[in-house]
């Protein structure tokens, strides 16, 4: 009798794991494809007819390591959270637009609360083709506010993990609410290592649009963080609010920014400003904040900056406190121009470095004196209407005083400059008292 009752249990028991098994489309998925479709799910799982998920998390969550989730044409309202390494790879018309979105990420720097509506955890090397990242549903008080930053995909490493992969072809738009203009949040793709242990994170940034940022279209930061950003377009209004940067790469991330077309990253308040350097606080179309820097402060790698188009940017190229070869871009303004434009713009230090620490504690300012270089050669620069103020090319600017609340100039840039076409500015080419030849 007790063998009968044994047996009965154990019939009992396979009778359930073969439920669970047809019940999990992932277990019955031929090969290592999971398909998302809006609707009804199908327990084959083999194309986006018979989806077997109607939701991306959903799919990521039942995905095995290297799978690869196709994201088939529809609106799916969600954020999406990944800690394992896939392939996530979408038709044409398929949308991640949620409507709220919660806190699901910290900003390894700051601690800051991040809400992103893709993030990649440290640990995962993740690869992101077609998808369009929508963020126009969404207002700060569905998250918490402006305290937190709003980003449409976010790729973190720590001190416990590496991340990595590419974003190509993807579609990342609207990471600007208006309740929270202003206040310099709001991402399309944010790639950091934070500044803990020996971190680093690799990544790919290839042929995406990206528009409607609050802050900057794509941002590589930290020490250990390789972006290799190449043929993106990022597009943008002027606006009052906030200066814009296209792409910003800084506080130690380096990597080349080759054949981007960046547009209209403009802060048309600059004429109020209290800044006594109000360069500083220009949008521009690519700036490079500490990029290169190691450890200790000191720029161990240069970035390269090339056969870019940067059209009505208020600051074409900007290079603060990096390594740099600025080559071969092409700068313009249709007409009128912007008064006090700038097609490169470098220098040792802004008047913000102050507030910003290497890895070692010591803030850019006093990591600045171990000076960098800054080559800008073969750029076309033409501004057609000659705006009132503009420079072709303005590097070494130590020209300004520090008041209560900003940092004196520091630093000194070693400078190159030849072969470049300048035309259509008021002021070619000016190399002031920061700089060294």
């Amino acid at each position: 009798m007790r063998r009968i009752i044994l047996l009965t249990g154990l019939t009992s028991l396979l009778v359930a794991l073969v439920t669970m098994v047809a019940a999990d489309p992932a277990a019955m998925a031929s090969g290592s494809k999971l398909f998302v479709a809006p609707g009804t799910t199908h327990s084959a799982d083999t194309s986006c007819s018979a989806a077997g998920y109607n939701s991306i998390q959903s799919a990521v969550t039942a995905a095995r390591s290297g799978n690869t989730i196709e994201v088939c044409t529809g609106v799916y309202a969600e954020q999406v959270k990944i800690t394992k390494s896939l392939t996530v790879k979408a038709a044409a018309g398929a949308i991640i637009r949620p409507t709220t979105a919660l806190v699901n990420a910290a900003d390894e720097d700051t601690a800051l609360p991040i809400v992103a509506i893709v993030a990649v955890e440290p640990g995962a090397r993740v690869n992101i083709s077609g998808l369009t990242v929508d963020g126009s549903l969404i207002e700060s008080n569905s998250f918490g506010g402006c305290a937190d930053n709003f980003i449409g995909i976010l790729y973190q490493a720590n001190a416990t993990g590496t991340v990595s992969g590419t974003i190509k072809g993807a579609t990342v738009e609207n990471t600007n609410s208006t309740a929270c203009q202003g206040d310099g949040y709001g991402d399309g793709i944010f790639v950091q290592a934070g500044s803990s242990g020996t971190p680093s994170a690799s990544m790919h940034l290839i042929g995406n649009s990206v528009s409607g940022y609050g802050k900057n279209g794509i941002t590589c930061v930290d020490v250990g963080t390789v972006c290799n950003i190449t043929h993106n377009k990022i597009t943008t209004s002027p606006t009052a609010a906030v200066a814009q940067n296209g792409i910003q790469t800084g506080f130690g991330a380096v990597g080349p920014i080759t054949n981007n077309t960046i547009t209209g990253n403009f802060w048309t308040a600059y004429a109020s400003d209290t800044n006594p350097q109000p360069q500083s606080d220009y949008g521009a179309g690519i700036l490079l904040y500490g990029a290169g820097i190691n450890a200790s402060g000191a720029v161990s790698k240069s970035t390269s900056v090339s056969k870019n188009t940067l059209s009505n940017n208020q600051i074409g190229v900007q290079v603060v406190d990096s390594e740099a070869s600025v080559a071969r871009n092409t700068i313009t303004e249709s007409s009128p121009g912007i008064t006090d434009s700038i097609g490169v713009y470098g220098l040792g230090c802004d008047a913000y470095c102050g507030y910003f620490n290497a890895d070692n504690g010591k803030t850019l300012t006093m990591t600045a004196s171990m000076g960098q270089t800054a080559k800008v050669t073969s750029n076309k620069i033409n501004f057609t209407s000659t705006p009132s103020g503009s420079y072709g090319i303005w590097l070494g600017d130590n020209s300004w005083t520090a008041p209560s609340g900003y940092y004196p100039p520091a630093g000194s840039e070693r400078v190159h400059v030849s072969g470049n076409s300048i035309s259509g500015v008021a002021n070619s080419i000016l190399i002031g008292g920061g700089a060294k030849s």
